[in-house]
């Protein structure tokens, strides 16, 4: 089975934690902002489950490559909107393998740019992790430390899935992580 459709079964789970939502890795970034936005229309966010829809969702995206990047420049250049349309989006910091290295892409006012994924999954004002660093090693290490914080999670990273689905399953229900989406 693909990635994909072995993602989509992923159904059960209780509302206390975080979700992860799929994305396919060929959409690029506007997939990611998708899966991720619709993570928030299907459950909300720890902070801002008590504070309405208006609390931002604060988001730290591991990875500033290519995907990456794009995911800042869309929520960005969509700031205004999204807060119009009831879901403001805040991007909170960007963790790279090497902070002094030229970016293809501007780094906002105050989002912070930092070369440990810790500091980015443990911090308690991140919302939801979207990591689109790739491969399978640190990768699985951060969606697996972020679900077992509870964090929403939204990846687009079908290697990971491929290879440690049951992993991925059994962290998100045993994590007490509520329902997944899966954004084609």
């Amino acid at each position: 089975r693909s990635a994909r459709r072995q993602a989509r079964t992923m159904s059960a789970g209780d509302a206390r934690g975080g979700c992860l939502a799929v994305c396919a890795a060929a959409a690029g970034a506007g997939a990611v902002v998708g899966a991720m936005l619709a993570l928030r229309a299907a459950r909300g966010t720890a902070r801002g489950a008590g504070g309405g829809a208006s609390a931002p969702l604060r988001v730290g995206i591991i990875g500033g490559g290519v995907v990456g990047g794009g995911v800042v420049e869309i929520l960005t250049a969509r700031k205004a909107e999204l807060a119009a349309a009831g879901t403001p989006v805040e991007v909170v910091a960007v963790a790279v393998r090497d902070t002094s290295k030229a970016r293809d892409w501007v780094r906002p006012r105050g989002v912070r740019l930092v070369s440990n994924w810790r500091k980015v999954v443990e911090d308690d004002s991140v919302d939801v992790v979207v990591e689109v660093m790739g491969g399978t090693g640190t990768a699985g290490d951060v969606t697996f430390t972020a679900l077992s914080a509870g964090k929403h999670v939204v990846s687009a990273n079908k290697a990971l899935l491929a290879t440690r689905l049951a992993d991925v399953e059994a962290a998100v229900a045993g994590g007490g992580a509520g329902p997944r989406g899966v954004e084609p």
